[in-house]
């Protein structure tokens, strides 16, 4: 698991700033890296919400 994680944290500091840079130059605000690290945020708050709960239930069944 740990491996995992590393890995993935490794292809954030990579690919985080590309996509960063890229977004920033896009638009004149310069909002767009913003509205792009708030979606992801978004996006993995609900897979783990998925993921936690399931295990949840999961583990009081048990009970």
């Amino acid at each position: 698991m740990l491996g995992v994680n590393q890995s993935f944290a490794s292809l954030g500091r990579i690919l985080g700033p590309l996509a960063g840079s890229l977004l920033f130059a896009v638009h004149p605000s310069h909002v767009l890296p913003f509205v792009a690290a708030v979606l992801t945020l978004l996006g993995v708050a609900a897979i783990v919400a998925g993921g936690v709960m399931p295990a949840r239930e999961r583990f009081l069944e048990k009970v």
